[in-house]
């Protein structure tokens, strides 16, 4: 097996893939979403400034809908 680098992350805690799309989403725990293709590394989604990263703090999941274009996030508001 061949692995490939795809980029560098701060601090990445999910890894998940829509169906029909031909990229990766990678979620880092700061709060942003990255898409990842062969072609470019694409911030789609920075919640940075709505959650405070830290221990068991930050943006900690990511999922696609199986069946409709819905991307859920699970995270921590600056509240805890």
């Amino acid at each position: 097996m061949l692995l490939r680098e795809i980029g560098s992350f701060d601090r990445p805690v999910a890894v998940a893939a829509a169906a029909g799309l031909q990229r990766v989403f990678i979620a880092e725990q700061a709060g942003r979403v990255l898409a990842i293709s062969p072609t470019s590394n694409e911030v789609v989604l920075d919640i940075t400034d709505l959650t405070e990263a830290g221990g068991e703090r930050g943006l900690l999941g990511l999922a696609f809908h199986p069946e409709t274009a819905l991307a859920y996030v699970d995270f921590t508001d600056l509240a805890g």
